[in-house]
């Protein structure tokens, strides 16, 4: 029996952006600057970063002197299920 991903809440929808932002940052390890940049430009006023922590689908971890963005593992099985 496979797990279910994990629940995100009701306003944040499994698709679209959120999936590509998801997507981008699994590509390879991005800057918490860079995510910003890149989680704006879809919606300057809901930002696409905001709906996947607030899902706790990406987290900022520290790197020495740099903050890093990286999926979570829920981050991590939203992907696969949708993206399979």
């Amino acid at each position: 029996m496979s797990q279910e991903p994990a629940l995100l809440p009701k306003r944040i929808s499994p698709s679209g952006n959120l999936l590509e932002f998801l997507e981008w940052v699994a590509d390879h390890s991005r800057t918490y600057s860079e995510t910003m940049d890149a989680g704006r430009t879809s919606c300057p006023r809901l930002p696409v970063w905001e709906g996947a922590v607030d899902g706790g689908l990406v987290e900022r971890v520290s790197a020495g002197r740099k903050t890093l963005a990286q999926l979570t593992g829920a981050g991590r099985d939203l992907l696969s299920a949708e993206r399979p």
